[in-house]
């Protein structure tokens, strides 16, 4: 394994669990019912579902996250 893609596995965990988070819960938030036509639940599904999207947007921008995939090389070994 290359140093680089020794550095992306260290700091993928950084982000494990808002990945994780945004993608276990984008189910529950955004399939509605129709006993959730009531408009304050719906609002409130949808604000927690822009908050998990910034919070993804925001983990997979930062500095280290763009710079750890951008020079990583996949599949070369040492």
């Amino acid at each position: 394994m290359t140093s680089t893609n020794h550095q992306l596995n260290q700091s993928l965990p950084r982000f494990k669990p808002i990945l994780e988070t945004t993608f276990t819960k984008q189910e529950t938030i955004l399939n509605f019912t129709e006993s959730d036509l009531n408009e304050s639940i719906v609002a409130k599904k949808a604000s927690e579902a822009i908050l998990l999207v910034k919070n993804f947007i925001s983990a997979a921008s930062s500095p280290q996250f763009v710079c750890d995939f951008k020079n990583a090389k996949i599949g070369e070994d040492d």
